[in-house]
């Protein structure tokens, strides 16, 4: 069989078998928002993810913003504010806040935005994956967008007492028990 032939074929089943929709109907996007605080310095920091199909949008935003307030060295209001109306837009179907659903594609809109604005709030060019939605999103979450570890829970006097028997406990062992005394003859 010639090349030009298997070539042919091939296409047919692709186009037959329905695959081509299928791979269609599985691709998200996805795009980092991101604050530039000085567009001419280009620093940048993440601050939010935007996962998307044809049917569905997504977004996420860091939830502890000191890290954020400390890179731009500026009240970050205006930031928590956008996060809001991201989540907001993303709730009714649109990708940005001032989005409105028309003919062009998803992707392509959220490219014109990426190329265009250029002020403190960027988002990158929608990058694809096979992955659904939710799980995009959980994922790029995950990588993009740095959270800080727990902080300890400050100690208190209890907790000090607590700390204390446990060890003495572990040293002493049983004869702990025998070197304190319970009651004392004369204290109430």
């Amino acid at each position: 069989m010639s090349v030009a032939k298997e070539k042919e074929i091939a296409k047919w089943y692709l186009v037959n078998s329905g695959y081509q929709k299928k791979a269609r109907a599985m691709v998200s996007r996805y795009s980092i928002v991101q604050y530039v605080p000085n567009p001419i310095a280009d620093e940048r920091i993440n601050i939010g993810v935007l996962a998307f199909d044809d049917d569905r949008v997504r977004v996420r935003f860091l939830s502890h913003w000191e890290r954020v307030k400390r890179f731009g060295m500026e009240d970050i209001h205006f930031l928590k504010d956008f996060a809001s109306r991201m989540e907001d837009a993303a709730a009714d179907g649109l990708l940005f806040p001032g989005d409105s659903p028309n003919e062009t594609p998803k992707q392509e809109r959220l490219i014109r935005v990426a190329q265009n604005w250029f002020n403190s709030i960027q988002l990158t060019e929608p990058r694809g994956s096979l992955d659904d939605v939710d799980s995009l999103l959980a994922d790029i979450a995950d990588t993009c967008l740095l959270e800080p570890p727990e902080k300890p829970k400050p100690r208190d006097r209890a907790f000090a007492v607590q700390m204390t028997r446990r060890k003495i406990r572990n040293i002493l062992g049983d004869r702990a028990k025998d070197l304190v005394k319970k009651n004392i003859q004369g204290s109430p």
